[in-house]
């Protein structure tokens, strides 16, 4: 199609867009400095404003400590004091609009990072003559460098789309590219210039151009210069610039070599090269355009750096102070690409904490020393060190079951970048002592601790480990305490009893602040005592009835804050006495004997009776059955006075208890 055919279309449209340029700011906007950006939803910024008037504008690669990342539409629009915009590495995308207008602009540097370039990004940019596309650039919106001045343009192999009329209007002198297009990238003359397709005269495709791919690789010492290889060269010239004149350092015969390594610098030392290819086309000896290079060698390389701390979010790192160092940059890798992580303008900064970083991740960090020069920014060689987070703190830590003698917790922690286990530490005094390993994939584990002592205080922390060759790093510890039950009481027995009470008895429990005492109501157990004192060991229940059986259970409790905790019961059996026989008195009597006789008594099973003997008393009779109520005693002495008593007695097992006596004194005839 021809360009005449549609010029006054598209000029309307262009002036149609072009007046709706206004600067704005979105509704969230910040302001740095003389800049104006938002934060995007990954953390990263784009530029939406500039309010300053730099001339030769340096645009910042951090922000507020973000990276930036891209330029939005409109952002440096209408900026008439702008001659020259570098563009910081690490922007992907420059907007619609972005430098339109600015009509004093000369100079455009575009990173390596830049990957798209929007809708009349530079168009109306009039004094701008050259542009090199770096070769991570896939698209050129419609209309880029609409109406511009536009002489030498670089362009590479990567280019998937470029839009129409995107370079409308200028007068290209020479297209350098390299490779060859895809058959799916609608590129021609009619995106270049308002040339005819059929009168290409203006145009001079020199396809074994060289081009700069990487930036250049730095030593004290020396430079490594790195270019985009050309199938279609012959082989690459390198020169350097010494004394205010060219000289050639190097000749490559072979296209496929791109890159050469100048050696013998000085450290801290600028430099410049110049490197073009050559071939040789229709018999002639043809050279490329060149690619201008200037760096500077190295600062000596900065020492010391380590990790200082790290958490499951969190390093910190170290370093030894760099002598007359102004500042040093901080930058993480991800993937191949390197993102600054700050700009510290301290030069007697020896340590940064770099935050907001995931769980178990290995991270790769880089640090540069800088000073500022008169000629431009001395820098170190990035030091490099690679580092691990911590694992995550475990969460819900519990105590689940305890004994007098166990305590058994369980914990959770995330299955995502799990740990490899626990350890489970114990502290004894003001030291803590590893008691447990556990190896678990699961989301939920436990532990059990035995052997402890009963009635005892424990303090335990836990704490996830991941391992990294042979080194273990650990999560935060997280710390419960928890008592072991009191153990159960022991020795317990019946001390005495009569016939409306027993009194009990046990061992002292060192492991116990108290008891209590439950007796057994039909088939519920009732609390009948509380003693506050472990050393308290008996009990006695009163009110009870006659020769009666009664279970008794006693615990021991130990308080835990204000929580009482219980041992296991121990339990009793414990029968009160039978009542003392009633009715004594003497039934019969002969010279030699006497009979005496008493009321039945229904609490007892029997009972037994003693006399008297020479200040003792001699049992002389068991009855085994309580309705036999009398008793005679043979071969006495006539006329005499004896005293008998009677007791009577109840079986509990094979245990007798016994009431308390009757007395009698009666005479024989």
């Amino acid at each position: 199609m021809s360009i005449k055919k549609i010029f006054t279309a598209l000029t309307a449209l262009a002036a149609a867009l072009l007046a709706c340029i206004a600067v704005s700011v979105s509704a969230g906007a910040a302001t740095s400095g003389d800049y104006r950006y938002d934060v995007l939803a990954d953390g990263t910024v784009k530029i939406t404003g500039y309010n300053g008037y730099d001339t030769k504008l340096v645009i910042p690669s951090v922000i507020d400590g973000k990276n930036v990342t891209s330029i939005g539409d409109r952002a440096f629009q209408n900026k008439s004091s702008i001659t020259s915009v570098t563009i910081p590495e690490g922007v992907i995308s420059i907007g619609n609009e972005a430098f339109a207008r600015c009509s004093q602009l000369s100079e455009v540097k575009l990173p390596i990072s830049a990957e798209t370039i929007g809708n009349y990004t530079f168009a109306y940019c009039g004094n701008l003559t050259e542009i090199n596309i770096p070769r991570c650039v896939t698209y050129i919106g419609e209309g880029a460098f609409f109406s511009g001045n536009i002489k030498k343009v670089w362009l590479t192999s990567s280019l998937e789309y470029i839009g129409c009329y995107a370079f409308y209007q200028s007068e290209i002198d020479y297209v350098y590219f390299a490779g060859t297009y895809s058959e799916y990238m609608d590129i021609s003359i009619d995106h270049l210039s308002n040339t005819e397709l059929d009168n290409p005269k203006n145009f001079n495709y020199l396809t074994f151009t060289v081009w700069r791919t990487e930036p250049t690789v730095r030593a004290t010492n020396a430079l490594r210069l790195v270019w985009g290889v050309n199938p279609n060269a012959d082989g690459y010239i390198i020169e350097q610039e010494i004394d205010g004149k060219w000289v050639r350092i190097k000749k490559i015969t072979d296209p496929s070599v791109g890159e050469y390594r100048v050696s013998g610098l000085k450290v801290d030392t600028a430099y410049n090269f110049r490197i073009f290819s050559y071939a040789t086309i229709d018999n002639v000896l043809r050279y490329s355009g060149n690619l201008y290079i200037s760096e500077r060698t190295a600062m000596p390389t900065l020492t010391g750096l380590k990790v200082k701390a790290r958490s499951d979010s969190a390093v910190r790192l170290a370093w030894d102070k760099y002598a007359d160092a102004d500042g040093y940059i901080i930058e993480n890798k991800v993937g191949d690409r390197w993102y600054t992580t700050a700009d510290i303008t301290d030069g007697s900064a020896t340590e940064y904490r770099i935050g907001d970083l995931w769980w178990s991740v290995e991270y790769t960090f880089g640090i540069t020393a800088y000073k500022k020069n008169a000629d431009g920014l001395s820098t170190t060689v990035r030091k490099t060190i690679t580092v691990n987070t911590n694992p995550l703190a475990v969460t819900e830590l519990k105590l689940d079951e305890r004994t007098s003698s166990s305590l058994s917790f369980s914990w959770w922690n995330r299955k995502d970048r799990k740990p490899d286990g626990y350890i489970i530490e114990m502290k004894d005094g003001n030291t803590w002592t590893r008691v447990g390993k556990v190896v678990s994939s699961n989301s939920f584990t436990s532990f059990k601790k035995t052997g402890l002592k009963a009635g005892t205080a424990y303090t335990f922390r836990i704490k996830a480990y991941k391992m990294y060759g042979k080194t273990a790093l650990y999560g935060a510890a997280k710390t419960i305490s928890a008592r072991t039950y009191p153990s159960a009481v022991s020795g317990l027995k019946l001390k005495a009893a009569n016939t409306t009470a027993v009194r009990l008895a046990w061992n002292k429990n060192t492991s116990a602040d108290g008891y209590i005492i439950e007796m057994k109501s039909g088939n519920s157990w009732t609390r009948v005592g509380k003693i506050t004192k472990n050393t308290t060991v008996e009990f006695r229940k009163s009110g009870l009835k006659i020769g009666t059986v009664y279970s008794f259970r006693i615990k021991a409790y130990k308080m835990s804050g204000k929580t009482a905790l219980y041992s296991g019961y121990t339990t009793i059996s414990a029968r009160t006495n039978p009542s003392a026989v009633s009715g004594l008195k003497l039934k019969g009597r002969a010279a030699d004997a006497l009979r005496i006789a008493w009321a039945k008594n229904t609490s007892a099973d029997g009972y037994i009776i003693e006399m008297k003997s020479g200040g003792k008393w001699v049992r002389v009779g068991k009855i085994t059955k309580n309705s036999t109520v009398e008793f005679k005693k043979s071969k006495l002495k006539a006329g005499t006075l004896y005293t008998f008593r009677v007791k009577a007695y109840k079986m509990s097992g094979k245990t007798a208890l016994y009431s308390g006596y009757k007395t009698i004194t009666v005479k024989t005839k």
